[in-house]
């Protein structure tokens, strides 16, 4: 259950999106960044044994670590693009 909760919460956000884009308070290049963390967000979410695939592949004995990882270094890369 709770992984369709997930994938509905990033389809919404992927919609919400797309909306602040049309409005012209997302500029395009940004928002097609948060498109892919929003699209990433669903699809994890609608299948959450991806995620431990990804990981056992790597290496990780830990899923969520990664997912955590990836997560901050992701919002590290946007804080140095954005300074």
């Amino acid at each position: 259950m709770i992984a369709w909760l997930t994938g509905v919460i990033g389809i919404c956000t992927a919609v919400a999106i797309v909306l602040l884009m049309r409005h012209d308070r997302l500029h395009a290049r940004h928002g097609m960044g948060w498109m892919v963390v929003a699209l990433a967000f669903a699809v994890l979410g609608l299948y959450p044994g991806l995620l431990d695939a990804i990981a056992g592949s790597l290496g990780v004995a830990y899923p969520p670590a990664l997912a955590l990882t990836l997560g901050i270094t992701l919002l590290v890369l946007k804080i140095l693009v954005m300074d």
